[in-house]
């Protein structure tokens, strides 16, 4: 195990530099990852590291099925819409690779993503995603990669790099090039704290700013439930297909074969704009 010292020299000279120049688009978040403010990429749960961070799917062998509805109102007069999603991981520790796969209806269009991982040491881990989006307004297909690594230097810290729609849609497309940073320090057994930092150097272009984060904390109530609140600047919002500041809270059970998670995302930058989502994951 390396020392102290070491682990914050470390973070330090990695963070320093990735938080000049990281960010991710987050094309789906499920109720978990909607209550932490949109962290969670260092340390995603089940089927959320298919859109998250692809390298965690090695890190969390399991077969699992996820199923979310999130239902949001924006604007005035108020405009309501709903985003359905579905998706599925295939992890044994065993094998050479993970993977995992999930299809999200939107109103803008369906998504539909691809992913695999494999652990290349005890704590290291990288995956690669890919994605394909089919618009409601253009004609054809539109596709991207994602590629992320993750480390778990101490039991208590675990950390991933990513770089999003790498290609940035080849031919024209709603896709940037984004990298990201995201951490996770496990304070105790009771709680943990998730902070991610992000940068797309295209934002500038549309006034946006160039750089933003998530926060969020995570508390284990009662073993099974769990507690969770968050926030971000700048953060993707997913079920907009835009950006903004949001604040978010949400509750969650834990069971070993089936877990139930409920987000309320309110976002700041936009006037009565709100969602609330439910999602449901089956292990098997």
């Amino acid at each position: 195990m390396i020392s102290i010292f070491e682990f914050l020299k470390w973070f330090v000279i990695i963070g320093g530099v990735l938080f000049g120049f990281s960010g991710w688009g987050s094309d789906f978040q499920s109720p978990r990852t909607g209550a932490l403010g949109g962290a969670g990429h260092a340390a995603p749960y089940l089927s959320d590291a298919i859109y998250l961070n692809p390298s965690y799917l090695s890190l969390s062998p399991a077969h699992a099925l996820a199923l979310n509805y999130l239902g949001y109102q924006t604007g005035s007069p108020p405009s309501s819409g709903g985003n359905l999603n579905i998706s599925g991981i295939y992890s044994e520790p065993d094998l050479v690779a993970q993977w995992g796969a999930a299809l999200t209806q939107r109103l803008d269009g369906n998504l539909l993503h691809v992913a695999v991982s494999s652990q290349m040491a005890e704590r290291f881990s990288v995956g690669v995603g890919s994605k394909f989006y089919f618009s409601n307004t253009n004609s054809g297909i539109l596709a991207d990669l994602l590629l992320s690594m993750t480390f778990v230097p101490l039991n208590w810290f675990r950390f991933s790099i990513i770089t999003d729609n790498l290609l940035e849609s080849i031919g024209g497309s709603v896709f940037s090039r984004e990298f990201g940073l995201g951490t996770r320090f496990s304070l105790n057994s009771l709680y943990s704290l998730l902070i991610d930092s992000h940068f797309n150097p295209t934002l500038q272009s549309i006034g946006l700013p160039l750089w933003g984060y998530e926060l969020g904390v995570e508390y284990n109530l009662l073993e099974y439930f769990f507690l969770r609140v968050g926030g971000g600047q700048n953060s993707t919002l997913s079920f907009l297909a835009n950006r903004g500041d949001t604040l978010a809270l949400g509750i969650g059970a834990s069971f070993p074969r089936f877990s139930f998670d409920y987000s309320y995302v309110r976002v700041l930058s936009s006037a009565r704009t709100f969602s609330h989502q439910l999602g449901v994951v089956i292990c098997f």
